[in-house]
């Protein structure tokens, strides 16, 4: 019996086509295929279901009061405050609370590993912008909205005070 399988020289297609030809093994495809499905849907990513693993010493939690706003437009202001601080990106958790309706900050910091918590555009009644305060432990530190401090000198000027006081900087 004979395979039906067309045998097709490589080196000699990829010069027809003036493209690099890339095979890719049958298995890999059908195993990325099973991975994919498995990730779930759009509405995942609004659902709070699950808090995130939180295992690095520093942890950012960030709520956006205007519709529309996107983490990613304030990282690259974030990772920049920190490494101010000698704090490099990949040892800091970032959780948005606008993608987790039903949790809250309290419950986020309780379930980090983190000794200094930054949290931007919380609301919080009983203290005022730029306070650092502890709670379970935890060094916290209360910042203004990130829209309202990245233009602005004066607030950008009290959190990096509030920082060397959190992280005893003289």
């Amino acid at each position: 019996m004979t395979d039906n399988k067309v045998s097709i020289n490589h080196e000699l297609y990829a010069h027809l086509l003036n493209e690099e030809l890339i095979v890719v093994d049958e298995l890999y495809t059908q195993k990325r295929d099973e991975q994919v499905k498995t990730l779930g849907n759009d509405d995942a990513e609004n659902s709070n279901a699950v808090i995130p693993n939180l295992l690095n010493k520093q942890l950012v939690i960030v709520e956006f009061n205007k519709a529309g706003t996107q983490l990613a437009q304030f990282k690259s202001f974030i990772y920049k405050v920190l490494s101010a601080v000698n704090i490099q990106p990949e040892n800091i958790d970032i959780v948005e609370l606008n993608k987790m309706p039903k949790m809250n900050a309290r419950t986020i910091m309780a379930a980090s590993n983190a000794q200094f918590v930054i949290t931007f555009g919380i609301e919080n009644k009983t203290l005022s912008d730029f306070n650092v305060f502890n709670f379970n432990g935890k060094k916290v530190l209360v910042a203004d909205d990130l829209s309202n401090l990245v233009e602005d000198k004066a607030r950008k000027l009290k959190l990096w005070s509030a920082l060397k006081n959190m992280y005893q900087i003289t």
